[in-house]
Order: structure tokens, then C-alpha cells, then sequence
């Protein structure tokens, strides 16, 4: 059981935990076993790229974390990929829209040329969000207004990535529950 002390200094570190890096908010986990904040630190983790992790980082957070940080990156760069060049299907057509057969191929087009030119950027890989600003701003060639604007509600819905928050998500509180011992 933690004592004042360490509620308030508990406290403090959840209010300012963007001010810590992923590993020494892990890190404090393990000290106070606590795990308030270890799924936050796990996400942001995961978006840490490798070689910004020094040795010292790495021995905070454990070979078990760090492989589940890779297993993870991993398990998401598979499926970003798949993303990238699988767009959304049209189910329906809206009715403005003269031609459903070009409509799909310039839907289909565009989303190749568009998000999966984004997301798998060798250079500048953008993550979801960032290619969704860039790919709703360019030229969808013959699709109508209202399917444009349909299948860019479902892109905005983050059709694809649901499945990449849940795993990141449950992986962190897997982890969490199997390596904090919180004691009473």
C-alpha cells in the first residue's frame, strides 16, 4: 500500500506524464507497483521508434516489455501495411454519383496512390491521422460528392486502425497484469 507520499508523488507523475519518458513511467510502475499509468506508457512505447531507446531505457522497462514492444511494432506494421493497400469498400453509391464502376476504380486509385503511399512511405511514413489530413484534401477523380464524402466518414472513423488501438491496449494490460504485483 503506498503511503501519502507517494499518492501525492503518484499524483504529480499522472498529471505530468507526458513530460516522462515511456520507460521511466514503466520503470516507476515496477518501483511502487502500481500500474495506474503503465498502458499510457506501453502505447507510447510502442510509438517509440528502437534506436531512440538508450541501453539505460531498456534496462528500466526489461527484456519482457521490450518484447512485447517489438512483438507489437511488429503485429502493427503487418497490419498497417494491409491498411495501406487495402482501402474501404464502397457498399452503396450515393445518388449523385454518375458512374459506381469508375467511382470504385477511382476510390480504389486514389486510396493506393493516397494513404497507402503515406502510410508506407519509405522516407516518411505518416501515421493514420497525419495521412488522413493529406488524403482527404487531394483529387478523387470522377467519384461523386456524396461518395466522397461517405467513404471519408468511414476513413475518419479510423476503420482500419480500431484494430490497432485495441491491440496495443490489451497487450499493455496483459503485460501490466502479469509483471506488477500490486501490493496491498
Amino acid at each position: 500500500m503506498l503511503d501519502s507520499t507517494q499518492l501525492f508523488a503518484m499524483h504529480n507523475i499522472q498529471a505530468r506524464k507526458w513530460h516522462f519518458h515511456p520507460a521511466q513511467l514503466i520503470n516507476i510502475c515496477f518501483e511502487f507497483h502500481t500500474r495506474p499509468f503503465f498502458q499510457f506508457a506501453f502505447s507510447r512505447l510502442v510509438e517509440t521508434r528502437f534506436h531512440e531507446l538508450t541501453m539505460e531505457h531498456r534496462d528500466m522497462i526489461g527484456p519482457n516489455v521490450l518484447q512485447a514492444v517489438a512483438d507489437v511494432k511488429e503485429v502493427l506494421d503487418e497490419h498497417n501495411q494491409i491498411v495501406a493497400t487495402e482501402p474501404p469498400i464502397i457498399t452503396s453509391h450515393a445518388a449523385d454519383c454518375g458512374n459506381p464502376e469508375r467511382c470504385g476504380e477511382d476510390w480504389y486509385v486514389v486510396w493506393w496512390n493516397g494513404m497507402g503511399r503515406f502510410l508506407l512511405d519509405g522516407r516518411n511514413p505518416l501515421k493514420y491521422d497525419d495521412a488522413l489530413k493529406h488524403f482527404e484534401v487531394l483529387e478523387f477523380g470522377e467519384m461523386g460528392y456524396g461518395c466522397k464524402k461517405d467513404m471519408l466518414a468511414l476513413v475518419k472513423e479510423g476503420f482500419g486502425f480500431r484494430h490497432a488501438y485495441r491491440c496495443v491496449k490489451s497487450v499493455g494490460a496483459q503485460l501490466a497484469e502479469k509483471l506488477i504485483t500490486v501490493v496491498e
